[in-house]
C-alpha cells in the first residue's frame, strides 16, 4: 500500500537549522521554540523538526499553540510517511494530535503553519487515555437512534464509535445500515472470534451498509464509527434479515480413502469468500492425521478443513501447481468438513481424496554446533504443519544465551522451524513462505539466541513436495560482546560481506555491522545500502537510541536520509530477515539547494528530465521538478504526467499552500494523472516528481477542463 507524504520537504537555505529543530522531545514536556524559515515541508512553509522515541502502543497528545501564526502538524513514521496531521483541533487556531503509536521506534514530528507564517511557538506533550467503547445489545430488526460525541469511547485517535451486540446464527444473511447527513460514516461487523468480516464508509454523509452471511453462531459485535477523526452527529442504524433466505448447505457423507468426483456450477452455494462450494463430512478420532487432496485441470482448487463449529481448521490453495493439499492433526473426537472450492469463482470438475492414518513417528537425530549434515527430503519423510510436505527433525542441546545460526544449503526451496524446550516456537519460517536466495543457492541464514537452556528442536522443512538434497549447517553465531565499530568516512563506499560471523540483533536476532561518523555541526546526510542477493536493512542510532530504520526505499536496496544535530551517530548494517551476501554501503553529505520554480500555462506540454541535480525530499529522498500556473476560482484544469523510466507522481497546491490533489498510479499504468476545480485565485504549484525515486524523461501537460474519470481527485 503506498501512502501520503511530504514530498517537499527541501533544505532550502544556507543557515544553520533553529536550536530546537532537530532535537528529541518526550513525554510530559513543554518547550517554547521559533519558526524562521531555515527548514521547510515547501515554498513558503517553514517548519521545524523533532524527534520522538515511542513504544508501541503508547497514546501521546502533541499540541501546538502560537499567537503569531496558525500553528499545522505532522507525525510522520520511521519511512516518512504522514501518519497524523492537524490544523485546528485545539481550538483558536491552534493544532493537536492525539495519536496511538502503531510500533516502537523514532518519530517524526513536524511542526508548521497552516500559511507559511513565522514566529515563536510552543509545542507541548501529555499522556491521554483513550475511552473504551461500550457495547450495548439488540435485536435483529430494532431501529437504533444514535450519536456520535466526544463523550463516546474511541477506537483510536478521535474516531468515535458506538458498539451493539446480537446474537447470530451460522448462514443468517444479514444487512446492516447506518444512515447519517452529518459525517462520513463507517461500520464494522466483528464476529464471536474477534475477527472484524466486513466493513463499509462512504465519503460523506449518506448510508454506510453491510450485506453479510455469518460463518457462525454466536455473539457479533457492531461498530458505528466514522470515516475520518473528530466527526459527530446522530445516525440511524438498522440491521435486518434480507429477503435472501438463508439456508443451511448440503453436506455428503464421505469414504474415506475412495476418489470423490464432484462439479463447481451455478447450482452450488457461493461462499463469503464469492465463489462456489460443495461441502462433504466425516467422523474423526482425536490423534488422528487427516489428509486431503482436492485436484482439477479446470480451476484453481482451494480446500478447507472446518470443525464441527464450522470453524475454519486448516485451509490450503497451491501445495501442488494449481491443486489443494493438506494434512492436520485432530484434537478431538467428532464430525468433520471438507469444504471442496476454487481460489477464484469458476465452474469445473474435481476429484477429492481424504483418508485418516497414525501420526508418523518423528526420528530425532541429535545435532552439536559446528557440524554440518548431508541429508535428502524424500516423500517418506515425516509430514509437518497443515501440508503434506517433507521435514526432517533435530536435537540441540543449547545453553542460555546461546547465538545460533543456522544455514541450509539446497537447490530447492527449505525453512526452518525452532522450538524451544517450553514447546514455544521462536523461529518459525513456514509461516511467511521461506526464503531462497536464487544467487548462491543458499536458503538463507536463520539466526536465533536460546533464551533458556536446554533441548531444542531443529525442524527443516520443503516446499517442494519431490524433494531433495540438502546441507545443513549449525554454527555459533557472532558475539555481542566483541563488537568491532567500524568508523565510515563521507564521500566513501565500503563494500562489505555478510558471512554468518556478525553480532546479533537481540531485537530482530539477525546480523549485523555497525559503523559510526561524527557530525560537528548540523548536517543533512544521506546513508545507503544496496545488495543484489540479499534484502538489506538499515537503523541509524545515537546513544543506542533507534532514530531512523528503513527497508526498501528502491526495491530491495534502503536508504535514510534526514538533518542531523552535531554529534556521533552509529549505523546497523544488517538484513531484513536473514541472509549472506556482499554489500555497499555510502554516507553522503548533502549540500543546500535553492528550489528552482518554473511556470508552465494551461494549454502547454512540455518534455523534461528527473535528474540527481534536481531538488531532493528529505523525508523520501526522491527528486522533484516544481512547477507553477496561474488559476482562477472556478475553472477545471487537468494535469498529466507520462514516462518511460519513471514511475509518476504528481502532487498539486493551491494559493495558500494546501494540497488539493495527488496521484500515483493513474489508469492502472505507472502515469500519473489528477484533475479538480480550483477554488482560489493565484499561483498553483505542481511537484513532478517520482513514487520511488526514478529518474529520466517525462512528459507534463495542464489541460483546461476537469475530466471524472482521472484518478487523482481534490482533498
Amino acid at each position: 500500500m503506498k501512502h501520503f507524504w511530504i514530498g517537499i520537504v527541501f533544505f532550502l537555505h544556507t543557515a544553520s537549522v533553529v536550536a530546537q529543530s532537530g532535537s528529541e522531545i518526550s513525554v510530559p514536556q513543554s518547550l517554547s521554540a521559533t519558526i524562521d524559515g531555515t527548514e521547510a515541508i515547501e515554498q513558503n512553509h517553514p517548519a521545524d523538526r523533532f524527534v520522538f522515541n515511542a513504544i508501541a502502543g503508547q497514546q501521546v497528545e502533541f499540541q501546538m499553540n502560537s499567537e503569531a501564526f496558525d500553528p499545522y502538524l505532522y507525525i510522520l513514521d520511521h519511512d516518512g510517511m504522514i501518519i497524523a496531521e492537524d490544523d485546528d483541533s485545539a481550538g483558536h487556531l491552534d493544532a493537536r494530535i492525539r495519536l496511538t503509536f502503531p510500533s516502537t521506534g523514532a518519530y517524526s514530528v513536524i511542526t508548521s503553519s497552516f500559511s507559511g507564517g513565522i514566529g515563536a511557538y510552543t509545542l507541548s506533550t501529555f499522556i491521554f487515555e483513550v475511552s473504551p467503547v461500550q457495547y450495548n445489545d439488540f435485536d435483529i430488526g430494532d431501529e437504533i437512534q444514535g450519536s456520535l460525541s466526544e463523550n463516546d469511547g474511541q477506537i483510536n485517535n478521535g474516531y468515535y464509535a458506538d458498539g451493539y451486540t446480537f446474537e447470530g446464527r451460522a448462514g443468517l444473511r444479514l444487512q446492516i445500515e447506518m444512515n447519517t447527513n452529518e459525517f462520513g460514516a463507517a461500520l464494522s461487523l466483528i464476529a464471536p472470534t474477534g475477527e472484524i468480516i466486513a466493513h463499509n464508509n462512504v465519503s460523506s454523509g449518506s448510508v454506510a451498509s453491510i450485506n453479510e452471511t455469518l460463518p457462525v453462531g454466536g455473539e457479533y459485535r457492531v461498530l458505528a464509527t466514522s470515516n475520518g477523526p473528530n466527526q459527530t452527529g446522530s445516525y440511524t442504524l438498522v440491521a435486518q434479515e434480507t429477503t435472501v433466505t438463508s439456508h443451511v448447505i448440503e453436506s455428503t457423507q464421505l469414504e474415506l480413502g475412495a476418489l470423490t468426483m464432484g462439479n463447481l456450477d451455478a447450482t452450488d452455494s457461493i461462499s463469503l469468500r464469492q465463489v462456489y462450494e460443495e461441502h462433504y463430512h466425516f467422523e474423526g478420532n482425536e490423534g488422528e492425521v487427516v489428509d486431503i487432496q482436492l485436484s482439477s485441470q479446470e480451476l484453481d482448487a482451494y480446500v478447507q478443513l472446518l470443525d464441527n463449529n464450522g470453524r475454519v481448521l486448516a485451509e490450503n490453495d497451491d501445495a501442488d501447481g494449481l491443486n489443494s493439499r493438506l494434512s492436520f492433526p485432530l484434537s478431538s473426537d467428532g464430525t468433520y468438513t471438507v469444504v471442496a472450492t476454487s481460489y477464484s469463482m469458476a465452474e469445473g470438475s474435481y476429484v477429492l481424496t481424504v483418508d485418516m492414518r497414525e501420526p508418523v513417528e518423528i526420528e530425532a537425530e541429535r545435532l552439536r554446533i559446528g557440524q554440518s549434515v548431508n541429508g535428502e527430503f524424500n516423500r517418506e519423510s515425516a509430514r509437518s504443519n497443515n501440508l503434506q510436505m517433507p521435514i526432517d527433525v533435530y536435537h540441540l542441546e543449547l545453553e542460555a544465551g546461546s547465538a545460533i545460526q543456522l544455514r541450509a544449503d539446497s537447490h530447492i526451496n527449505t525453512y526452518f522451524i525452532v522450538t524451544a524446550p517450553t514447546g514455544e516456537s521462536i523461529l518459525d519460517q513456514s509461516l511467511g513462505g521461506g526464503y531462497y536466495d536464487e544467487y548462491s543457492n543458499n536458503s538463507g541464514n536463520q539466526i536465533f539466541t536460546a533464551p533458556m537452556s536446554g533441548t531444542y528442536i531443529v525442524s527443516l522443512g520443503s516446499y517442494d513436495i519431490e524433494g531433495g538434497a540438502y546441507i545443513l549447517h549449525v554454527e555459533e553465531a557472532g558475539s555481542n560482546e566483541e563488537l568491532d565499530v567500524t568508523e565510515i568516512e563521507f564521500d566513501s563506499l565500503v563494500e562489505a560481506e555478510f558471512n554468518g560471523s556478525e553480532p546479533i540483533d537481540n531485537q530482530r536476532y539477525v546480523g549485523y555491522r555497525p559503523y559510526t561518523f561524527t557530525l560537528e555541526e548540523p548536517t543533512t546526510v544521506r546513508i545507503t545500502m544496496e545488495s543484489i542477493p540479499i534484502d538489506t536493512y538499515l537503523e541509524l542510532y545515537q546513544e543506542n537510541i533507534l532514530l531512523e530504520s528503513n527497508d526498501d526505499s528502491n526495491g530491495l536496496n534502503s536508504m535514510i536520509q534526514r538533518t542531523l544535530s552535531s554529534g556521533t551517530y552509529v549505523i546497523h548494517a544488517s538484513t531484513y530477515s536473514g541472509g549472506v551476501g556482499p554489500y555497499t554501503l555510502a554516507l553522503m553529505e548533502l549540500q543546500p539547494v535553492t528550489v528552482a520554480i518554473e511556470p508552465i500555462s494551461i494549454g502547454d506540454t512540455i518534455m523534461a528530465t528527473l535528474e540527481d541535480s534536481d531538488p531532493q525530499s528529505i523525508t523520501r529522498g526522491v527528486f522533484s521538478d516544481v512547477y507553477t500556473f496561474d488559476g482562477q476560482a472556478g475553472q477545471g484544469v487537468t494535469i498529466r504526467m507520462s514516462s518511460e523510466p519513471i514511475d509518476c507522481y504528481l502532487l498539486v497546491f493551491d494559493p495558500n499552500g494546501e494540497r488539493v490533489a495527488e496521484n500515483d498510479d493513474s489508469n492502472e499504468t505507472l502515469n500519473a494523472q489528477v484533475s479538480f476545480i480550483m477554488t482560489l485565485d493565484g499561483d498553483y504549484r505542481v511537484l513532478a516528481t517520482s513514487y520511488n525515486g526514478d529518474l529520466g524523461d517525462y512528459q507534463l501537460s495542464l489541460e483546461a477542463g476537469y475530466s471524472s474519470s482521472s484518478l487523482g481527485g481534490s482533498f
